[in-house]
């Protein structure tokens, strides 16, 4: 099978001859990447093509950072930096940003970091892919829990961030404080789980079954399970899950339902093409109702 390669570079040092001192980040994909489920329902849309257009610019944006979209590693990239470097639209871009999160492509923290969260299928494919699959999960749980216990602590206690100019004395106790928080962030890591979804389901669904589960996946569970029952969506899930799918796959499986309740799968009916255009629609409405457009 042929493979693509995308890439972009930095220069450390701003040196732009060819040297040493180059750094390239690239991405693989493979040659089917754009008859995948998630970009077929992009282009499908209004506009869609110029959506995946925006995605790939995304991937490529965030390599430097392993896919972690932050202008200098610490200013958060708002609808407005992101048209510019995508050469699009500021209304293309809310858009599109919107629908990358309904499909699970992005999660978007409350610092404004911007996480891929496909990034690691696309980086190289070696025996490790799990571990740095299941380490890049951990980095964005990590990052979230951090924001969440600081601002917790903040409050509390009217700790500020340092930064160059801080006195020593407050450097100390800053450093102190991120100590304390790295320790928290384990507990909070076990403890921060949808308060809708169990905590042996939220655990299984993303460590035995690999899924990662943004808000909006999160929420969309919640109403899966209160319509057709936490069984049936286990057993979706675990459908999904074998075939390397993702949660809209699961979701499709839910669509085909009878109505005596049962999962039509016996009769072959091809789960992505009966729920695209649904989900179109669904997504429409949302973008429609919340947005403006």
């Amino acid at each position: 099978m042929s493979i693509d390669y995308f890439s972009s570079y930095v220069n450390r040092k701003g040196d732009i001859s060819m040297s040493d001192n180059r750094k390239y980040y690239y991405m693989i994909i493979k040659e089917d990447f754009y008859d995948s489920e998630e970009i077929k329902l992009l282009q499908a849309m209004n506009e869609g093509y110029l959506f995946s257009d925006i995605l790939m610019k995304m991937y490529l944006k965030s390599l430097k950072n392993e896919g972690r979209l932050m202008f200098k590693e610490h200013i958060p990239y708002d609808d407005k930096m992101i048209a510019t470097i995508t050469g699009h639209s500021n209304s293309v871009v809310e858009k599109a940003l919107v629908i990358f999160q309904q499909l699970g492509l992005i999660e978007v923290l409350d610092s404004g970091a911007i996480y891929m969260l496909d990034i690691q299928a696309y980086i190289g494919k070696s025996s490790t892919e799990a571990d740095r699959i299941k380490a890049y999960r951990k980095r964005i749980k990590d990052e979230k829990n951090k924001e969440k216990l600081y601002l917790e602590q903040k409050n509390d206690n009217g700790v500020q961030m340092y930064d160059e100019c801080t006195p020593e004395i407050e450097r100390e106790k800053d450093i102190k404080k991120e100590i304390k928080l790295e320790r928290e962030i384990k507990i909070k890591n076990k403890e921060q789980l949808s308060s809708s979804l169990s905590d042996e389901f939220y655990n299984y669904v993303v460590n035995e079954l690999g899924f990662t589960l943004s808000d909006y996946v999160i929420n969309a569970l919640e109403k899966d399970i209160k319509e057709f029952g936490e069984l049936e969506v286990r057993n979706a899930l675990e459908i999904a899950s074998k075939k390397g799918k993702n949660y809209l796959y699961a979701k499709g499986i839910l669509r085909t339902k009878t109505k005596e309740g049962k999962l039509n799968v016996k009769k072959g009916i091809k789960t992505f093409e009966d729920t695209k255009d649904s989900f179109l629609k669904d997504a429409n409405e949302v973008i429609e109702e919340d947005y403006n457009f």
